[in-house]
């Protein structure tokens, strides 16, 4: 094999292995990312056929999640709609 073509083969192999390690990389940043639940509370709850609506909603919405890693908090109403 000639030179070149040793060095291309080489290059082309290099950044078939960059891209694999770049998208390894993607992929365990998805798995380490937290899904949250989010509590609201209220007084009151109404409902028809396609809407539900809390009535005198408390001031705090709470979050959860316990996989990859534990959270809980709390944040204000405005923060969870902003």
């Amino acid at each position: 094999m000639t030179t070149r073509r040793r060095f291309m083969m080489t290059a082309a192999l290099m950044a078939a292995a960059v891209q694999m390690a770049s998208m390894s990389h993607q992929a365990r940043a998805e798995e380490d990312k937290a899904q949250l639940m989010f509590v609201q509370t209220a007084d009151d709850l109404k409902a028809d056929g396609k809407t539900l609506r809390l009535v005198n909603v408390g001031q705090q919405t709470l979050y959860f999640s316990d996989r990859p890693v534990r959270i809980a908090g709390h944040m204000t109403m405005p923060a969870f709609f902003g």
